[in-house]
């Protein structure tokens, strides 16, 4: 990237003594550049190696993402970047990652670094990191580490031949605790990027959810759909600027400088995001921020006129291309979640205000709400409300314009009420709009005065208004109350007729988790797992708890349900096909092999010396050998949960194979603990190789003592 040069000259006409400035001390400047430039020691370094990746590739003419990214795992605890650059000369090396403020990108808007300070960027989180370079067959790998100087060094280790392509690899030991933080870092660097590079580490990349794109430049999405990765920790940033693929926060010190951005935030209320590419404004020194200088705010000012006008063409393109009340509505309701379209809330002759559609018209018709209260999660309705609107409600809340029905046919009142009812089993409310007939007041056609009888009451006429009850159904596109359809249920038998009692398969179920569900027999297709309640609450042998975590273990993998009845439920489920007593089902519960991997994985005690001991070629120690290997084969297990009730069935089913496990594990970890204590001294090493002598030297030095 191209920086801002700022020359400025002194002319004077006076003989003076002139001195440069320097730097005393290397070490105190490294020490603020390591830990002082960099407000997250994380996301920041894990942005630079990336973007240096790309810049690499762009160097190179290739696609920008021709580059992998191994993203730490338990197993593999290293975050690294593979380029297929051009390649470094050792010349190349020294000049890029040993002197600060050496950069080969400052001629190139392209690229995107520029400060000669992102190669050296993983100090901030680690005393060393490594770099590899392949350059026309010949591999030198290289130390960086802060030496005893704390000056910093970069060793060269070892120099090889190669078959790889040309490029660069820098790596770094990840902490165990820091695993998620770098999944999260490099999905939030590459998350808008069209074509992702290539991730390893068993993991799909991040998927891109596109908001409206009003232009190439101005994009503007409901926060909510942004990963929690992407959005800025500072809630008040409502603006992200997206530099070449990259997020920087835009913040209110600089918006405030700025008065169409102003004016843009208060048109979008949804995310705003804006899309361009590197040189256009400045970043700061650390690349975590955009830098708040003169030259930023002018080229900002002058996207955000740009991006200004294009929003406002947009909203009005989108209401200029209505021809109906309906396609208004849809459209003012799908633009006002981001943009605000108050200036557009008129249509004919209805009004949006205060999320409700109003209109003249629909205060000519009758118009009843319907609510249905207390449905408690099953198909029974407690209590319907019906209210007949006074002129001053005729309105239609935005929320429930869907629900909206027109009657003309006259229907005796049971007939409704079974329509009204099977409607609001799955819906809480019905606005049934019909055809208002009344009575007003008689006026004098000439002055406009109220008419009395010779008593003094008020003359009445009868009014009704089917033209704007027919316009209303037309505008709104209103649906028929009679397309609600109902099932009346089996009438009994006729010599039964007359006595009401309750079925014999009525069943009230208790999930451990949420209120009672009422169904019967006939009814139900859920599989469930039940146990006999005591009383009203659980029994002593299967706390709450424990169910719960075998409910949702159940659900997930069997699509079953745990639930407690009482003694009465209890004996009506007991023989239905779909009712497994929770004691029978422990009994023909038969695990597989890949749970009790998972019950071993529980209960090892290894994992450290197992993850400090990956990729160690050549170790002779035979038990050490087999415990990797059996550790391998639990890490590769698909069952990552088991509910403790299922946990023990599965230590009494193969309790031989867990003592034995158990003892080598224990033996195994002795073993590490007296012999090799260096392994996990070490922890993870570059120096793999040597360990693997250290190991094989004191496994030799026992076989010869013994």
């Amino acid at each position: 990237m191209k920086l801002q040069a700022h020359g400025n000259k002194l002319e004077t006409n006076v003989e003076n003594e002139s001195q440069d400035f320097s730097i005393g001390e290397i070490g105190t400047i490294i020490e603020i550049l390591r830990n002082r430039l960099y407000t997250n020691k994380i996301a920041t370094p894990v942005q630079e190696y990336i973007s240096n990746a790309k810049d690499a590739c762009h160097e190179a003419k290739k696609k920008d993402n021709d580059f992998s990214i191994t993203i730490p795992t338990r197993l593999n605890p290293v975050f690294s970047v593979r380029d297929k650059g051009i390649g470094l000369t050792p010349e190349r090396v020294k000049n890029i990652f040993i002197r600060y403020g050496s950069s080969t990108k400052r001629q190139d808007n392209e690229m995107i670094g520029g400060f000669g300070l992102g190669s050296k960027s993983f100090w901030a989180y680690q005393d060393s990191f490594s770099v590899i370079t392949y350059l026309d067959g010949i591999r030198r790998s290289y130390v960086a580490h802060i030496g005893t100087t704390n000056q910093g060094k970069l060793d060269l280790v070892s120099t090889d031949e190669t078959t790889e392509e040309n490029g660069t690899e820098v790596s770094v030991a990840v902490r165990a605790h820091d695993i998620e933080e770098f999944r999260k870092a490099v999905f939030r660097c590459i998350y808008f990027w069209e074509e992702k590079p290539l991730l390893k580490g068993e993991l799909e990349p991040p998927t891109l959810i596109k908001g409206i794109q009003v232009s190439d430049l101005l994009e503007v999405i409901n926060n909510d759909l942004l990963p929690e990765y992407v959005r800025p920790d500072d809630y008040s940033i409502d603006m992200i600027a997206c530099i070449d693929g990259i997020p920087y926060p835009l913040n209110d010190k600089i918006i405030n400088k700025i008065k169409p951005l102003q004016e843009l935030k208060n048109i979008c209320s949804g995310r705003i995001i804006l899309h361009f590419g590197n040189g256009l404004v400045e970043v700061a020194a650390s690349r975590e921020s955009i830098a708040d200088s003169k030259h930023t705010v002018a080229a900002l000012e002058k996207m955000a006129q740009k991006a200004l006008l294009e929003v406002k063409t947009y909203i009005a393109d989108r209401f200029g291309k209505v021809k109906t009340t309906q396609e208004y509505i849809e459209t003012y309701v799908g633009m006002s979640d981001l943009f605000e379209v108050d200036q557009f809330a008129k249509y004919g002759e209805y009004e949006i205000k205060n999320s409700a559609i109003t209109s003249t018209l629909l205060k000519k018709t009758r118009m009843t709400l319907i609510h249905s209260y207390d449905k408690r999660h099953r198909n029974k309705i407690n209590k319907i409300t019906k209210d007949i609107l006074r002129e001053n409600q005729k309105d239609v809340e935005i929320s429930r314009f869907g629900h909206l029905f027109y009657r003309v046919v006259n229907e005796s009142p049971m007939v409704q009420n079974k329509r009204i009812r099977e409607y609001l089993k799955t819906n809480n409310w019905i606005i049934l709009i019909e055809q208002l007939d009344t009575t007003i007041a008689k006026v004098d056609k000439v002055t406009n005065d109220v008419l009395r009888d010779k008593d003094g009451k008020t003359i009445l006429e009868n009014v009704s208004y089917p033209n704007e009850f027919k316009q209303v159904i037309k505008d709104l596109s209103v649906k028929d109350f009679t397309t609600i359809t109902y099932i009346d249920p089996p009438k009994a038998p006729r010599g039964l007729k007359g006595t009401v009692t309750r079925a014999n398969d009525d069943l009230c179920l208790h999930p451990p988790m949420g209120d009672a569900i009422h169904t019967t027999l006939a009814t139900n297709t859920q599989k469930w797992i039940f146990v006999r309640l005591d009383g009203s609450t659980w029994p002593s042998k299967y706390s709450r708890q424990m169910l719960q975590d075998l409910d949702r273990y159940v659900r997930y993998n069997d699509n079953i349900k745990v639930c407690g009845v009482s003694a009465k439920a209890y004996e009506v489920a007991k023989n239905d096909p779909n009712f497994e007593n929770i004691e029978d089902y422990l009994k023909s519960y038969k695990p597989s092999k890949d749970v009790l991997l998972f019950v071993k994985n529980c209960i090892s005690k290894n994992d450290n010396s197992v993850t400090n001991l990956d990729r160690m070629n050549g170790i002779k120690d035979k038990f050490v050998l087999k415990m990797l290997d059996e550790y391998k084969i639990i890490n590769k297990r698909k069952t990552h949960n088991l509910p403790e009730i299922l946990r023990d069935k599965v230590k009494e089913i193969y309790k031989k194979e867990i003592e034995v496990f158990k003892t080598n594990d224990k033996n195994f970890g002795a073993l590490m603990e007296k012999r090799y204590p260096l392994i996990n001294e070490c922890g993870w090493s570059q120096h793999k190789s040597e360990l693997v002598i250290y190991m094989n030297h004191k496994y030799e030095s026992r076989k010869k003592n013994v």
